[in-house]
């Protein structure tokens, strides 16, 4: 595979696995509501360059990083209009209702600290939008069918054809939706069961009042 192509190995060959068993730990025994976000938030458990373990890594099912996780905090709000004093009781009650969440891309891509030279940065010093679409879309092409079957299989009772989808995020929804892969190709054959017909956007200030009340109307809530 050419390495401009190859988006993994650009980031560094980020190690995915911590994300992996922490959320497994709020894997519900039958999935009902799938959430597909962008990526876990920067920076990664273990650093690409060094290999040194960030003990304050966070994550949305790391409920013992003492930051806020922005992104668990609307969902809170959005599905159970209070938030949660202990991010782990919302997260025992998110599984415990069927709902989980993955992101369309395993490790961070919003930052980059090596090989900077081959990915296209914002004046922020971050990972541009429409780079982040390419990198999504890599994913979508390469691997992301094969996750969703890959926790779908971990669970008791989830059934493909019952499941829902939610995509989070512009970037996201128009890299799995707007062009053509594997996981558009689910959707149109109706495998999929994407609820959204347009994008959600992350809610962050002044998107959260639209986030949330686009999650409640799609869960009709």
């Amino acid at each position: 595979m050419n390495i401009e192509r190859n988006f993994r190995e650009i980031f560094g060959n980020i190690d995915v696995d911590p994300y992996k068993e922490t959320a497994l730990r709020f894997l519900p025994g039958t999935i009902k509501v799938l959430f597909i976000a962008e990526s876990p938030p920067f920076p990664p458990p273990f650093d690409p360059i060094t290999k040194e373990y960030n003990d304050d890594w966070s994550y949305f099912y790391r409920y013992e990083n003492h930051r806020s996780n922005f992104l668990r905090q609307k969902f809170s709000l959005a599905i159970y209009y209070r938030t949660f004093a202990n991010p782990k009781d919302f997260l025992d009650l998110f599984c415990e209702d069927g709902y989980f969440l993955i992101d369309a891309v395993e490790y961070p891509i919003n930052k980059i600290e090596i090989n900077k030279n081959l990915i296209k940065l914002n004046r922020k010093g971050e990972v541009d939008t429409k780079e982040r679409e390419k990198i999504i879309h890599f994913e979508a092409e390469n691997c992301l069918n094969d996750r969703i079957e890959e926790w779908i299989n971990k669970t008791k009772g989830t059934n493909l054809k019952d499941l829902k989808i939610i995509i989070i995020k512009v970037p996201v929804f128009d890299a799995l939706m707007l062009t053509e892969n594997p996981f558009k190709d689910y959707y149109d054959k109706s495998i999929y069961n994407v609820l959204n017909e347009d994008p959600i956007p992350f809610p962050m200030s002044p998107f959260d009042k639209v986030f949330i009340s686009k999650i409640r109307k799609l869960l009709s809530l």
